[in-house]
């Protein structure tokens, strides 16, 4: 029985998805009885003393049973690892593009910057990076104010749902995100600290608002506490929602 299908590991089935290995196995079974074409040797001695074949044939059982048991031990493992990487993965892609989304999507922006990166009215803060880096380095207000990347001032985009002016823009201001080393890598230990980094600077500049509160927002805020890009202010984004009572709904 092991000589034909390794205990019935390589049996036959449908689908039959030991057909190779079991070929191969097959081939190297048939060789047993060779002879080393150097040595003149069979390549595999048979055991002569056949008082030991009882006992030798119960270990070599009591072997496979173990290797096989660890075996399913790893590959639960490797699955598990396979897993965790999808997942976090995925994560990190809802956390950048939005919830279910590959690439850049406009799907839930609105056409002004005041309307994109306003808290009220069904909040949009936190839904995506990508979206809120518009909030941050794209305004449609024209005006002098130097955003991200310190070559564009505000204007560059007219209507954020028209064709692919949002895509765009996000694109150009990403290009300006300092690179990091060949050497970094997405580790939980610096996500974490880079989002405590970020939190810490959730409403650091609250006191510019001077006729609202903006202790959810990251950014300049305009004086009116909103972030519409508007008379050189207003670059900024608003948690409001997903921060509130101490709850921490964004990606």
């Amino acid at each position: 029985v092991w000589k034909k299908d390794k205990n019935g590991l390589l049996i036959k089935k449908q689908p039959d998805y030991n057909a190779t290995e079991r070929e191969e196995w097959q081939k190297h079974v048939a060789g047993l009885g060779e002879k080393d074409s150097k040595t003149g040797k069979y390549k595999y001695p048979n055991l002569t003393h056949r008082l030991r074949l009882g006992s030798l044939s119960v270990a070599l059982n009591r072997t496979l049973t173990a290797a096989q048991a660890l075996k399913v031990t790893y590959d639960t493992a490797a699955s598990d690892i396979k897993g965790a990487a999808r997942n976090g993965q995925k994560l990190l892609t809802d956390a950048l593009f939005g919830a279910g989304n590959a690439e850049f999507s406009k799907e839930c922006l609105q056409r002004t910057q005041d309307q994109s990166c306003k808290d009220d009215s069904g909040w949009k803060g936190g839904k995506a990076l990508s979206w809120d880096l518009l909030c941050i380095c794209t305004g449609d207000q024209t005006d002098s104010i130097k955003l991200c990347d310190k070559t564009q001032t505000g204007g560059s985009v007219g209507d954020y749902t028209n064709g692919n002016n949002a895509k765009t823009a996000y694109k150009m201001a990403a290009s300006h995100c300092p690179k990091t080393g060949g050497e970094t890598k997405p580790t939980s230990d610096n996500l974490l600290e880079a989002l405590t980094v970020f939190k810490s600077l959730i409403g650091r500049q609250a006191a510019t608002a001077t006729g609202a509160t903006a202790h959810y927002i990251f950014g300049q805020p305009h004086s009116t506490g909103g972030c519409d890009g508007s008379a050189n202010q207003g670059m900024c984004v608003i948690y409001k929602t997903p921060l509130k009572w101490g709850s921490n709904n964004a990606p």
